[in-house]
């Protein structure tokens, strides 16, 4: 997609093989760590999983979207 840039595309790479669980190949691995860094690749990472395990945790509850009003 022409609107991503680069960095986006290859967190969006990542996203892909981690949410369908695939392993990570070797040159995707540095292709991410050239890209972000140690902290940031680690930070991405933790995000990808936590937003991945949200998704699966909504599949179980179903909560009815729009009905959350905060006190």
């Amino acid at each position: 997609m022409p609107f991503y840039s680069d960095a986006e595309r290859v967190a969006l790479a990542l996203a892909e093989q981690l949410t369908a669980g695939q392993p990570v190949e070797d040159e995707a691995y540095q292709l991410t760590l050239n890209t972000f860094g140690d902290k940031a690749m680690v930070n991405l990472t933790l995000a990808i999983n936590a937003i991945n395990s949200w998704n699966r945790i909504v599949k179980v509850f179903k909560p009815a979207v729009g009905l959350y009003q905060p006190k």
